[in-house]
């Protein structure tokens, strides 16, 4: 069962499921044997510090029932957006703070593709050579927006379907699938073919959680299963060449990167050796760049049938850096810079008791 826009939901030893939403805390009567919900939700504190970018939310329940939480309201993180070179040197690129949450640099290198978040995540495309920042899709939720290769177009996820439309606002967004396929939710958009004919995805399965897919543009705009196990696998991201695709798996017990090769082949490869997230080629080739923690790594891969993987090394660390892509020319990076954006709550309220209010409040069969 699923509740739109609920956040860190905590465990209480009255029997509830308590967690956030938009600034309040809502609890539900909760089997633990059955693990099931027993009850519907029901406010029972409001005005709790709660981010509805990153998803934290400031409380915490102890052992006794006791509530500990920042007393604030559902809030947008500002960041900013700078380029980092190589060796972590950073330097601004867009100064003004707004919540920024995607980023993706069109492949001339002239452009970003940016979502902020606000009432929805809207898409906005921002002119490096001029400074400006124009709006392109808003009124509903779009996210994850990737450039076609020749950067006439950009595809996006509207309220989880996959529609693209033109960077300069042109015409209305045009959806690119004809049903939803085999996913129970997605699919997002990742990264396009070289040769612009497949877009790789990831969306989400009831039974096996998070799959890759293909949305084939010659074909019948219905989206295709491309990895599917009982792991997780996300980020699907071609190669420049577009016979490899890089992407993220929990099939060891934690994230890792790894190479399949495209379109049927079962060769596979791991390339990273400690953890690693969003992975993103250079686009000159032969490296792939990942996120190891706060450390951005590089991995030389000479790609053939056989692919030669060098030994992955740190280009820098550099706090909270989740979302970036890589220059044209593989020299930096652009990255929402979130290092400011993880403020300390000044302060905290702590409720003892508070087991017998929530009881109160929200009874329990038992």
């Amino acid at each position: 069962m699923f509740w739109k826009g609920a956040r860190a939901a905590h465990y209480s030893p009255t029997g509830h499921l308590v967690y956030a939403r938009a600034g309040s805390l809502l609890a539900m009567p909760f089997d633990l044997d059955k693990l099931e919900v027993t009850g519907a939700p029901v406010p029972v504190v409001e005005g709790v510090e709660t981010s509805f970018i990153s998803g934290p939310a400031e409380f915490g329940i102890a052992g006794d029932g006791s509530l500990v939480y920042a007393p604030g309201e559902s809030r947008a993180d500002p960041r900013t957006v700078v380029w980092v070179d190589r060796q972590g040197r950073a330097e601004p690129l867009i100064d003004t703070p707004r919540p920024y949450w995607h980023v993706r640099l069109s492949p001339d290198g002239r452009f970003l593709a940016l979502t902020i978040n606000g009432a929805n995540l809207s898409l906005w495309t921002y002119d490096l050579a001029r400074g400006t920042l124009s709006p392109l899709a808003r009124g509903f939720h779009n996210s994850h927006p990737v450039w076609t290769p020749d950067g006439r177009r950009l595809a996006f996820n509207r309220e989880g379907v996959p529609h693209w439309q033109a960077p300069d606002g042109s015409g209305l967004p045009e959806r690119l699938t004809s049903r939803e396929g085999p996913f129970a939710s997605g699919p997002w958009p990742r990264s396009w073919s070289p040769d612009g004919k497949n877009l790789a995805f990831h969306g989400e399965s009831p039974d096996t959680g998070y799959d890759i897919g293909i949305l084939s543009m010659e074909g019948d705009s219905i989206p295709q299963v491309f990895l599917q196990t009982p792991f997780n696998e996300r980020g699907p991201t071609f190669s420049p060449g577009g016979l490899w695709i890089a992407y993220v798996s929990d099939e060891s017990g934690q994230r890792e990167i790894y190479i399949r090769g495209f379109p049927g082949s079962e060769a596979k490869r791991q390339v990273s050796t400690a953890g690693g997230d969003s992975p993103r080629w250079n686009p000159r080739g032969r490296e792939l760049f990942y996120r190891e923690g706060d450390k951005l790594m590089a991995v030389a891969i000479e790609l053939s049938e056989d692919p030669v993987l060098g030994k992955p090394r740190m280009l820098f660390e550099r706090p909270s850096i989740i979302r970036y892509d890589v220059a044209p020319d593989g020299q930096r990076v652009v990255v929402i810079d979130e290092s400011e954006s993880d403020v300390p709550p000044k302060q905290l309220h702590l409720v003892q008791n508070w087991a017998e209010e929530l009881k109160r409040l929200v009874p329990t069969a038992n």
